[in-house]
C-alpha cells in the first residue's frame, strides 16, 4: 500500500506526536518519519523527524517488514532493503555507511571504513509546525550490490555473499534567509504578539479586580460595613 506525499509538502498543525508518510520511490515502498528532538533553523523554530527505526528493522522483529523479504523466502538484517524486484538489478538500499543498520554490515574485515554517524547519515526533515512548512532536510541514501558467488562465471565464483556498498547521496535544501525572515514575521512574530497579549490581558484583568476589590472593600469600612 502506497501511503504519503513525496515529501515536498505536508499539512499544517504537526506537532510532536504527527506520524508523516513519504513514498520514496528509490525504495519502491512508503517510509514514515517520527519526530525527534525541537530545532532552530536561521531563527525559525521547527520540529525535527527522521525515518522510524521500525522501517527499516529486522523482519523478525517487526514483522510488517517480511513482505519486503526476498523471494526465496531469505530476510535481510536491519538497516537494508532489498529493491532488485523492483529495479530490476541486485541493488540493496540503506543509510550510508549502513547507519542504524545491523552492525554486520559494516563491522566487517572485508569492507573497510564503515563508520555509521548520526550526524552525517542520519536522514532528517525540520518542520514549521502550524504552516507544515519545510525549514531544511535531507534525504541520504546508500546504494550497494546484493554480491553472490555464480557458478556459471568464473570470476564469480570464488566472491563473498554480502552487502557491497557502491556510492551514497546526499539530497538537501533549505529555506533561504531572505525565506526564514518572510516566515518569522508572518507566522512566528503574530503567534508570539498573541501569546503576549494573553498575559496580558490576564495580568490586567487579575489588577483590576484587585483595584475593584480594594475600592469596595475601603467603601465597606467607610460605612462601617465589615467584608465578613
Amino acid at each position: 500500500m502506497i501511503n504519503g506525499t513525496s515529501g515536498m509538502v505536508f499539512p499544517p498543525f504537526i506537532d510532536e506526536s504527527s506520524v508523516l508518510f513519504i513514498f520514496s520511490a528509490e525504495l519502491c515502498r512508503s517510509v514514515y518519519l517520527t519526530y525527534e528532538q525541537d530545532v532552530e533553523f536561521l531563527g525559525v523554530p521547527g520540529l525535527r523527524f527522521i525515518v522510524d527505526l521500525d522501517v527499516l528493522e529486522d523482519p523478525t522483529i517487526n514483522l510488517a517488514n517480511k513482505c519486503f523479504c526476498l523471494s526465496d523466502g531469505t530476510c535481510l538484517k536491519a538497516g537494508v532493503l532489498d529493491v532488485s524486484a523492483c529495479l530490476g538489478v541486485p541493488v540493496v538500499m540503506s543509510a550510508p555507511h549502513f547507519y542504524s543498520g545491523s552492525e554486520e554490515y559494516y563491522n566487517t574485515s572485508v569492507i573497510e571504513g564503515m563508520a555509521p554517524d548520526e550526524n552525517n547519515h542520519q536522514t532528517f526533515i525540520d518542520i514549521e509546525p502550524l504552516t507544515g512548512i519545510i525549514l531544511n532536510a535531507a534525504k541520504k541514501l546508500q546504494v550497494n550490490l546484493n554480491l553472490k558467488p555464480i557458478d556459471n562465471y568464473p570470476s564469480f565464483q570464488n566472491v563473498s555473499q554480502m552487502i557491497f556498498p557502491i556510492f551514497w547521496v546526499n539530497e538537501s535544501a533549505s529555506l533561504s534567509q531572505e525565506l526564514a525572515d518572510d516566515l518569522y514575521n508572518k507566522v512566528i512574530m503574530p503567534q508570539r504578539a498573541v501569546a503576549i497579549g494573553s498575559w496580558v490581558a490576564v495580568g490586567v484583568g487579575l489588577f483590576t479586580l484587585l483595584v475593584v476589590g480594594a475600592v469596595a472593600l475601603r467603601e465597606y469600612r467607610r460605612k462601617g460595613f465589615r467584608p465578613f
